[in-house]
């Protein structure tokens, strides 16, 4: 939220071992449009975490997840004067973005919330509960996972650094090499082409065992998502 120059504040940042940053959150005049009225939407151009590059190009070792969501805008606040939304509607606006991401528009939905309301009495308390548990509990019904930022960048550098090795093709078989550290506690999910041609993928092994697939579909293309346990493996796929 304080920022210098093009990219300084970052990295400052990075130098102190900072490694995401979420301060560019939807606050503030910029994104008011009158009363009652407020932009969203994500305004780094997507909702997946970047990282910062210097003025001449150079990438910078620290990410940017943009913050969509401040309850400044859902909540009346003791230090703000201003109009606001209301927790009810601020439910409504995270759960949309929540199932956006689940219908191809995938992101992190990021949202700042005070700690504050909750020390005070129930006319402030009351209605930063009901935005806080009607946001998670609209994640969770929906099966997303409610990470704090640390574990999103533990997954987030890992996934950067995964790469696929000895691709090969052979007799409608494929197979390859995941090369992935085991920096994080969750695992990766890999998508594997549903078609090739004529074929249709029926046999997923990990490791040299059986592994379930389930349909996914990206942008109208059909894959078979295989979920792998955090390291390494080998993965063959057979079509028919």
């Amino acid at each position: 939220m304080e920022w210098r120059g093009w990219a300084e504040a970052a990295r400052i940042q990075a130098g102190f071992g900072i490694r995401m940053n979420t301060d560019y959150y939807q606050y503030g005049p910029m994104f008011y449009s009158g009363p009652g009225q407020w932009f969203y939407g994500h305004f780094t151009g997507s909702g997946l975490p970047m990282r910062f590059a210097n003025e001449d190009g150079r990438i910078l070792n620290i990410y940017q997840q943009v913050t969509q969501f401040g309850d400044e805008q859902f909540l009346t606040l003791p230090w703000e004067k201003r109009e606001i939304l209301g927790p009810a509607q601020g439910v409504d606006l995270t759960t949309k973005f929540i199932q956006s991401s689940l219908d191809g528009n995938f992101a992190a939905v990021t949202i700042n919330y005070h700690s504050d309301p909750f020390d005070l009495e129930d006319s402030w308390r009351q209605p930063a509960t009901q935005l806080l548990t009607g946001t998670l509990d609209a994640a969770q019904k929906r099966g997303v996972p409610i990470w704090n930022t640390q574990r999103w960048l533990e997954f987030t550098s890992m996934r950067q650094k995964t790469r696929f090795e000895s691709l090969q093709w052979q007799e409608k078989k494929l197979s390859f090499d995941l090369a992935a550290e085991k920096t994080s506690r969750d695992g990766l999910s890999v998508l594997l082409p549903e078609q090739n041609n004529q074929s249709t993928l029926r046999l997923v092994r990990v490791d040299g065992q059986p592994a379930a697939f389930t349909p996914w579909k990206v942008g109208g293309v059909s894959f078979g998502l295989v979920r792998l346990e955090a390291g390494g493996h080998h993965l063959e796929a057979e079509y028919i």
